[in-house]
């Protein structure tokens, strides 16, 4: 209804126009969030940690997002399942900001053997400590860390 009925040349032109440049746009936003994803260190993360560790090991996976978002002022999804698809395991996520010892401890006793943490210039000293204590650096680089925790004494 919204097109004229006895449209022109020149209508018909401007539509192919927009449908055209809509279409190239789209293309070029597709190709930059694809590239993206494969360019992350994530798949290189989850490839090391599926040869070093065992199928039925459980992960702790902290998210790079906050738990509640600032700007919407509402629950934030934080819980990305990308790292346990791409490493083939299982376990829980942590928002951001809810990295903290006592859920890590908890985790820790129902069966964790893995802490995945992409922010390890933003962890708190007490978290550090307890990553030292309960766990080994499995894997090292600037922007991520990968923790064996040792089964309870």
């Amino acid at each position: 209804r919204a097109w004229p009925p006895r449209a022109g040349k020149v209508w018909w032109a401007a539509l192919g126009a927009a449908v055209l440049a809509q279409g190239v746009w789209r293309i070029q936003v597709e190709r930059t969030m694809r590239s993206n994803a494969i360019q992350t260190h994530l798949m290189d993360v989850a490839a090391s940690i599926r040869s070093l560790t065992e199928p039925d090991e459980l992960v702790i996976v902290r998210s790079e997002k906050p738990r509640r978002d600032a700007l919407w002022q509402r629950r934030n999804n934080y819980e990305s399942p990308a790292m346990f698809y791409q490493a083939r395991r299982h376990g829980w996520v942590l928002p951001a900001d809810g990295f903290e010892v006592a859920e890590l401890e908890r985790l820790r006793a129902r069966g964790a053997r893995l802490v995945y943490n992409p922010m390890p210039g933003q962890t708190s000293d007490a978290v550090q400590r307890w990553l030292a204590e309960k766990g080994d650096t499995l894997i090292t680089e600037a922007s991520f860390r990968v923790h064996r925790l040792r089964s309870e004494e």
